[in-house]
């Protein structure tokens, strides 16, 4: 539940770091960095607070009874989204608004890109916990939906790290 709470508002987190700069895309104007540079280092950032808040919910699960000593590696393996929402939220806010380039987003001013920012990030969070659910309502293990999570989040960083560089332009 509390891995579902991280992940539904990490769309907001990521698009705080994208308008971090207050200049907006003038300031990277005389800079050599590329528009990919950029949005991975705000990656980076974001990934590094939301693996933070997915460790502080596994110190939480190791003091608890859990019905499946597997529970515990849900928060673990859902570390890879904290790349992947990142990328999704930035790559498509950067298509979007700035036409592939570093673009300046306000989170309060622009809540089309806001609501957007959430149902991206939602998307791309949920997706290895709802291959979670399926897995074990269809199976009943906990070990074959830890391992379908795993492998979602794991697809959903490679098919980020080809789909980037596309979307991007400098």
């Amino acid at each position: 539940m509390v891995v579902g709470y991280a992940t539904m508002f990490a769309g907001l987190s990521i698009m705080g770091l994208l308008g971090l700069d207050t200049q907006g895309a003038s300031v990277y104007e005389g800079l050599p960095l590329q528009t990919r540079q950029v949005l991975n280092s705000k990656i980076t950032i974001f990934a590094i607070s939301y693996a933070a808040t997915l460790l502080i919910v596994f110190v939480l699960l190791l003091s608890s009874r859990l019905i499946s000593p597997f529970l515990l590696f849900i928060p673990l393996f859902q570390l890879p989204c904290g790349y992947s929402i990142g990328g999704a939220v930035g790559g498509v806010i950067y298509r979007i608004r700035g036409g592939g380039r570093v673009t300046s987003v306000n989170l309060v001013g622009d809540q089309a890109v806001s609501f957007m920012a959430l149902i991206v990030s939602a998307i791309v969070g949920f997706l290895p916990l709802i291959g979670y659910s399926v897995i074990l309502l269809q199976t009943g293990s906990h070990l074959l939906s830890i391992l379908s999570q795993l492998s979602i989040s794991l697809l959903e960083m490679v098919l980020l790290l080809i789909g980037i560089p596309r979307v991007l332009r400098d």
